[in-house]
Formats: C-alpha cells, structure tokens, sequence
C-alpha cells in the first residue's frame, strides 16, 4: 500500500504531539529515515504543505501576508490582523509583509486559501477593462 503525502503528515503531527525539543528532533530523524527507506522523498514538499495545514488547524492559527505598496504603519498592520482574525476566526495569525511597488497603493491581503486585492494596481486595471469594452 502506497502512503501519500497527507497521510505522511498526519503520522508526523500525532508523533510529535507532547514531545520535548530533543525528542522531536530524535523522531524528525526517523522520519526522514523512513522517508528514504521507502523512496518517498519526492513526496517532502506536500508532507510540510499538509503538516503546516494541520498543525495551523490543531492551533486554530492562519498564515498570512500583507502587500503593499510601501511600508505601513505598525498601527494598521495590527488593525489587518485583526480583520484577518476575524474573518479567518482564528486566534492566532503568523504574519509576513510584502513590499510590491508596483502595486502603486492600497493592500493585498492573503489568508488561507482567500486573496483580496484591495490595490491601486487592480482598480485602475479595472477601470481600464470597463472603459475598453
């Protein structure tokens, strides 16, 4: 029976639930040993990308970026996170920042599977789409 990649990191998740810092890194180890024992290492990528899942999930955490177009205000990056928290209804949010000049003002937020483009960038290409039909 072939294992997948979810499947992979499901086991990882339950095996490192509870363990201290040096035990976790013991059972990394075999993990991995197992991987290659079983040629599996093509499947590494979509192991962390479903480990990440289900451990943000277990943690009722969301991962999140913020593009702009030039550095914000601490102050509003707080007030994104909370309009992340709420909308995502997570208690936690692991926040990165993206500065993109070309998006020319505004924001683009990014949360778990969502995106919302609230950009200079994509009103004006808009605009333009509705003055050209």
């Amino acid at each position: 029976m072939k294992i997948t990649a979810k499947q992979y990191a499901a086991a990882l998740l339950t095996s490192l639930e509870g363990k201290s810092e040096k035990q976790t890194g013991e059972i990394i180890k075999n993990f991995s040993d197992v991987l290659r024992a079983n040629n599996n290492l093509s499947l590494l990528g979509g192991i962390i990308r479903f480990f990440n899942e289900a451990w943000d999930k277990k943690n009722n955490t969301v991962e999140a970026e913020i593009v702009t177009a030039r550095e914000i205000s601490k102050n509003t990056i707080t007030e994104l996170e909370k309009f992340i928290k709420a909308r995502a209804g997570s208690d936690t949010v692991e926040l990165s920042e993206k500065i993109d000049p070309s998006l020319l003002g505004g924001v683009v937020l990014r949360y778990g599977n969502k995106s919302i483009d609230l950009s200079l960038k994509s009103k004006i290409n808009k605009l333009t789409e509705y003055l050209t039909e």
